[in-house]
């Protein structure tokens, strides 16, 4: 499973497949502002920090049991990881830099394994598998990943876990329920890619190209989003916070071009960062 913290005015942790189906929100209330997010396969929990309320939680993989792991001195954490016993995470204060733990089930024994003046960023753990056993548990591991052509989702039912195939965005499940193949048609609701591939149409012209061949981001007549500009001349859209910067983006530099101070014969867009006559803005008023 994916595990993962939405951030913005609505803040959540939400949970999906690896393939990104069967997506849930797991917990989204009493929830300020959210830092990094730690799993357990194991005891089948997830770790996460507020740093608004100052606290490290946990929950299980179902939005239940929810308590607070750590509730004190929690500055700004920016890493967290769980290993066998133990909970930890770096913290990036002003102060100084630090990577601690406590007993994930408990929350006791907090230690200071390391502190710095450097600002610590994140902290990663690699476990070495001692046979392939380990590997066998999952139902992906075993029998060449079910025959699966590109992706193998493991998931529970009824008490035991099962395996499914699945397929990138842009591919379709054959009728044989393992191999993925360019689908004949797009959905309505999908862009064409030039090389065949579907993907959400939300992501044409949206300045990243998804299609390997980047076709979602060529002869753009306008962007997805009013936060993008469109460069007229080769048909492709970028952020505004480019636009007006000094350095010329767009062929022909129609991102450089009405850019502020305006004269006093003009007005000042300040969403677009535009200048325009003052006789046009009298039109929109």
């Amino acid at each position: 499973m994916l595990f993962w913290s939405t951030a913005g005015k609505h803040q959540k942790i939400e949970r999906a497949a690896v393939d990104g189906t069967e997506r849930m929100v797991l917990f989204s209330t009493d929830v300020g502002d959210l830092g990094p997010v730690a799993v357990d396969t194991d005891l089948r929990r997830i770790y996460w920090a507020d740093l608004a309320l100052k606290r490290i939680e946990s929950g299980d993989f179902d939005g239940g049991h929810r308590r607070t792991a750590v509730d004190a001195e929690i500055r700004s954490p920016s890493g967290m990881c769980v290993f066998a016993d133990h909970l930890y995470w770096t913290d990036r204060s002003t102060v100084d830099s630090a990577l601690e733990r406590v007993d994930k089930t408990t929350g006791r024994g907090r230690q200071r394994l390391f502190s710095s003046q450097s600002r610590l960023t994140d902290v990663v753990v690699a476990k070495r598998l001692d046979s392939s056993a380990e590997v066998l548990r999952s139902p992906c591991g075993r029998n060449n990943a079910a025959g699966c052509s590109h992706l193998c989702v493991p998931f529970r039912a009824g008490g035991s876990t099962s395996r499914r195939c699945s397929c990138p965005v842009g591919l379709m499940l054959t009728a044989d329920g393992r191999t993925c193949s360019v689908p004949p048609t797009c959905d309505p609701e999908k862009f064409a890619c030039s090389n065949g591939y579907c993907i959400p149409a939300s992501w044409r012209c949206d300045s990243y190209a998804d299609c390997e061949d980047e076709s979602d981001e060529a002869n753009c007549k306008r962007c997805s989003t009013t936060s993008l500009f469109l460069c007229r001349a080769e048909g492709s859209c970028m952020h505004h916070k480019f636009r007006c910067d000094g350095r010329t983006q767009c062929l022909g530099g129609a991102d450089e071009e009405s850019c502020p101070p305006c004269t006093q014969t003009q007005f000042l867009c300040r969403v677009e960062t535009t200048c325009i006559n003052q006789a046009r803005s009298s039109l929109f008023e």
